[in-house]
């Protein structure tokens, strides 16, 4: 994690109430084709996003990323795994065409200027979908992704292996900040 950068969402939390366009209850209830009038790219976070706390990628994620890409979406993967669990990945997405970044450095916007750079597709037409206010909703805000959608923690709405007390206490204290202290809309 860009600890510099992520201490700036602590920060500037009360001036930024436009940085989650949308949530969702999870990756499925996306409405994906609403989203392709004016977006060309995907970004998804992984762990308690596509799929459970490190765990393995399902089929029914498999088969719904599948499915974006025949319908022409341009798909990253950016997380703040390990290198030994990003091999994994490449080898799962990439014969999908899926590109695959992992940093260290979220919410620090280089990661998501990587992904944005490998499809030569402007932030402007890019959508971020994360589990994290602090981390992928903000990092992408700074990108200045067009769109940034927060969606439940995998393992709370499909099951599987719950992030660690930490981050699940992290997650919880973010969104009652943004949410509740400053009485952003539920959106």
């Amino acid at each position: 994690m860009h600890l510099r950068t992520y201490l700036t969402f602590w920060l500037s939390v009360p001036l930024r109430g436009d940085m989650v366009s949308s949530r969702a209850h999870d990756i499925f209830s996306i409405d994906y084709p609403s989203l392709a009038e004016h977006h060309d790219l995907l970004i998804f976070d992984v762990d308690d996003t596509l799929t459970a706390y490190k765990q393995e990628i399902g089929e029914q994620t498999l088969e719904l990323l599948k499915k974006l890409r025949q319908n022409g979406w341009s798909i990253g993967i950016y997380s703040n795994c390990s290198a030994a669990r990003t091999e994994q990945l490449n080898k799962l997405l990439q014969p999908l065409g899926i590109f695959n970044v992992q940093r260290s450095d979220k919410p620090h916007p280089d990661g998501f200027f990587e992904v944005t750079a490998e499809y030569n597709i402007p932030p402007y037409r890019t959508v971020m979908v994360g589990d994290k206010l602090g981390t992928d909703i903000f990092g992408s805000y700074l990108a200045g992704f067009a769109k940034r959608i927060l969606v439940e923690p995998y393992s709370a709405t499909r099951g599987g292996r719950k992030a660690d007390p930490w981050n699940r206490f992290v997650r919880l204290f973010e969104k009652l900040v943004y949410f509740g202290i400053f009485n952003r809309d539920e959106i």
